[in-house]
């Protein structure tokens, strides 16, 4: 969150003039620092990234800094450093080159122009950034992971440029929340209607100031939360569990009330709030239900249909216990809008038409958007390695292939899916991945 009187830390040359140029515009203040450079200079940006005027930190790393980091990972310097980037909003850039090693290369690539300085060819690649040891490679990228910073990958330094920027406008709007709901998806206006009662609570029962914004395509829109400075994004987690506990209560209306009345309101508002909400939940609940039935039934006749036609016997019972057992119960407020899953199916049956089942749920619960032969299987990656970040994949892949998002959007979109693949290296085939990559660069017109 951007600090009256604070500035802004950027570690690195790659995106200095984009970022320098933006901030200098919008009078904030920055500080440049190099850590290609002694353990008392890394010292000195530790320091900058731990104070409370700290607003941000935007840091480029690259071979040298990732084999440094690889060799003294466990001194003091290094494990200090990476605290301090945590306690401060950051963005932390590395090039695919990098982050990906050679896997990411084709040294046979060959371009007659002359590099202007933003598209990097893969030779010029390798050239610039030298090809990093694997070892040193896997060592750092889970160095950062263990303390839970994100790298951001980038392929040009255009892309670079359109993060470091969009992340500065991202923290001077003070943005606490944002989400991307692709149309058709299962629960898609349930799912906002929750984030509209969210709001409600955060201005109505909290007194918090905050700003709902965002816009709306073809094929998804996306809702954002702005603060003012009495909402830190470290008490979001907080915000979201108090709120999702309070809506588990509203059936019980003492008890309910009895929870707003200890957050300071008087006994009539909070009577009225209750009425409110529970109102609201009600009315949430019933339409949930009659989406789940609505898409329900669409998808056993889908699966009923192509069992028929490979002559496959099944009881309506067994497709009935399958499907309703695959398919999301609801939507909860906890994690950023989870949606919570059922049990898996308890029915004995060949696991190819389980498989066949889940294809069929995954189709219908995603979106509208028409995804071709690539994305599709990208999707079924993140269902089988995705892990607890598989729903914020999928989000990222569908608002990737959303042309109507805006630029800024689509590359942080980009860049999350590029480092899934990259990280699938050893578990997918290289020449599979390899063609997923260019369709994920195709989608930016690259």
């Amino acid at each position: 969150m951007a600090i009256p009187g604070g500035y802004f830390l950027i570690v690195g040359s790659r995106v200095s003039e984009s970022v320098s140029s933006k901030l200098t515009a919008t009078g904030v203040e920055f500080v440049q620092k190099s850590l290609d450079s002694g353990e008392g200079n890394w010292r000195q940006i530790e320091k900058l990234a731990g104070s409370d005027r700290a607003s941000g930190a935007i840091i480029t790393l690259n071979r040298r800094i990732y084999e440094r980091m690889a060799r003294d990972r466990e001194a003091p310097y290094v494990q200090d450093i990476l605290k301090q980037i945590t306690s401060v909003p950051n963005l932390v850039l590395v090039h695919e080159a990098v982050y990906g090693g050679e896997q990411t290369l084709d040294l046979t690539e060959q371009d007659e122009d002359e590099w202007d300085g933003s598209d990097w060819t893969d030779v010029e690649a390798a050239q610039a950034f030298g090809v990093i040891g694997e070892e040193v490679r896997l060592s750092v990228n889970a160095l950062f992971a263990s303390h839970g910073i994100s790298l951001s990958i980038y392929k040009r330094n255009a892309e670079a440029s359109l993060l470091a920027v969009a992340f500065i406008d991202d923290q001077l709007d003070n943005l606490l929340f944002r989400i991307y709901i692709p149309a058709g998806r299962l629960f898609e206006d349930e799912g906002a209607q929750l984030i509209s009662m969210f709001h409600d609570w955060l201005t109505s029962v909290k007194g918090l100031t905050v700003r709902k914004d965002g816009y709306q395509t073809a094929n998804g829109r996306v809702i954002e939360f702005h603060s003012n400075t009495d909402v830190e994004p470290s008490s979001w987690s907080t915000e979201v569990s108090q709120f999702q506990n309070f809506v588990a209560l509203i059936d019980n209306t003492e008890a309910a009330e009895q929870v707003l009345q200890g957050m300071g309101l008087e006994s009539a508002r909070a009577h009225e709030l209750v009425a409110k909400y529970a109102k609201q939940a009600r009315r949430l609940q019933l339409d949930v239900r009659y989406e789940r039935q609505r898409k329900e039934l669409a998808i056993r006749e889908q699966f009923e249909s192509e069992l028929l036609d490979e002559a496959v016997m099944m009881t309506v019972g067994d497709i009935a216990s399958i499907v309703d057992s695959l398919l999301p119960s609801g939507v909860t407020a906890q994690g950023q809008l989870a949606i919570a899953p059922s049990a898996r199916p308890l029915v004995q049956i060949n696991q190819q038409f389980i498989h066949r089942a889940e294809g069929i749920v995954a189709q219908n619960i995603a979106g509208n958007a028409i995804l071709g032969t690539e994305a599709r299987e990208i999707e079924r990656l993140i269902a089988e390695h995705g892990d607890k970040q598989a729903a914020a994949l999928a989000e990222a892949l569908r608002e990737l292939a959303d042309r109507g998002a805006p630029s800024p959007s689509r590359v942080r979109a980009k860049q999350k899916i590029k480092g899934f693949l990259l990280d699938l290296s050893g578990s997918v085939e290289k020449a599979a991945i390899t063609v997923l990559q260019k369709w994920v660069e195709a989608q930016l017109g690259l």
